[in-house]
């Protein structure tokens, strides 16, 4: 595949619209580093099911965007999976970066970052990924330094592994960052913090799950006087750790030790913060997998795996008194595949039509 790039000429200044102005890997492209290559910015890569053995380099103001967790599979050994250098306004969703990194020893990226690096940028997106597997000498996971305005939501960051330090993620060097519904599970470091390794940086973490890593699921330290630890941390579930508002160290009962959805008796039910809602309309459950629950007038079933999907690209072709439309299924927050259907509705107002 083509060789990773790191130009950012010309610096983006907005979010693109996924779905908006879209290039299709495989369809139109043999590689997704191609098709990042070719891409404007405001464009979308979006990438078919499939695993793609390559390592990844964005540009700013791109979205990508795979078909869902462990559908579309990012994975190569020998540096990190996706890099993330002095870019701006980027998304990368529903996509897994597995088994990619390089540890012990320096690799591409210097033995930082195995699923995601991320140096001196801004204004960055991860929204229903997955990061497994994956390994380096620091931040097995995800290494964050020098980034401001890091957003991460409804990700799971498992099973990494950090020669070092950070076997999940790693933030340091004044980096701004806000995780959302993320767990952070059975990761890994030969030395110490195989959770959470936090330095000298700015931390939002909420709804979220640090459980089952070595030596620490959560630590945070100074750099030095100029640049101090900050950190809110509330509604979350995090292993041997006290503080913060409103957090529980307690089993959250996963379906097991390789699926981390919830069974339907864990703690971390509707224990989220109550002001933000589920997208099944219920108080938010803690971690990165809700559980679908649906309420009737006299009952409320609680089912542990999801089958929502969330439609994309919708075009609507018009022939005659037929109307034919066409969608891409995006399972934004179950991680599998769409195992329901579809209900479409039409408005039975004259003045509609």
């Amino acid at each position: 595949s083509p060789s990773p790039t790191t130009s950012q000429s010309p610096s983006a200044a907005a979010y693109p619209v996924c779905g908006q102005t879209v290039k299709n890997v495989p369809g139109s492209y043999s590689s997704i580093q191609s098709a990042i290559n070719a891409a404007s910015i405001g464009d979308t890569v979006r990438v078919a099911a499939g695993t793609y053995n390559e390592n990844l380099a964005m540009k700013s103001g791109v979205c990508l965007e795979g078909a869902g967790i462990d559908q579309t599979i990012i994975t190569k050994s020998g540096a990190s999976g996706i890099t993330l250098s002095e870019v701006s306004y980027v998304i990368v969703k529903n996509l897994t970066v597995k088994n990619s990194g390089c540890e012990p020893g320096p690799c591409g990226g210097g033995g930082e970052g195995g699923g995601v690096r991320m140096f001196s940028s801004n204004n960055v997106m991860l929204e229903s990924c997955r990061l497994t597997g994956n390994s380096v000498v620091n931040g097995g996971g995800m290494m964050i330094s020098g980034t401001t305005g890091l957003t991460v939501k409804r990700c799971l960051i498992d099973n990494n592994r950090a020669g070092n330090i950070g076997g999940g993620v790693v933030v340091q060097s004044n980096s701004t960052v806000t995780l959302t519904n993320v767990t952070v599970a059975n990761n890994t470091a030969s030395y110490s913090d195989g959770g959470v390794s936090f330095y000298g940086s700015n931390l939002t973490l909420s709804n979220s799950t640090l459980w089952g890593n070595n030596s620490y699921n959560f630590r945070a330290l100074p750099n030095t006087a100029s640049q101090p630890v900050v950190y809110n941390i509330s509604y979350s579930d995090i292993g041997g750790w006290s503080g913060g508002t409103n957090n529980v160290s307690i089993n959250p009962q996963f379906i097991s030790t390789t699926d981390y959805h919830l069974q339907t008796n864990s703690p971390l039910i509707d224990a989220g913060d109550p002001a933000v809602l589920d997208p099944d309309g219920t108080r938010s459950d803690i971690g990165a997998y809700y559980v679908l629950r649906t309420t009737t007038a006299t009952s409320t079933t609680t089912t542990a795996t999801t089958a929502l999907s969330q439609v994309q690209g919708l075009t609507a072709t018009s022939s005659g008194n037929s109307v034919t439309l066409s969608w891409q299924a995006v399972p934004e927050w179950n991680g599998g595949p769409t195992t329901g259907g579809y209900n479409i509705y039409r408005s039975t107002t004259t003045a509609d039509f």
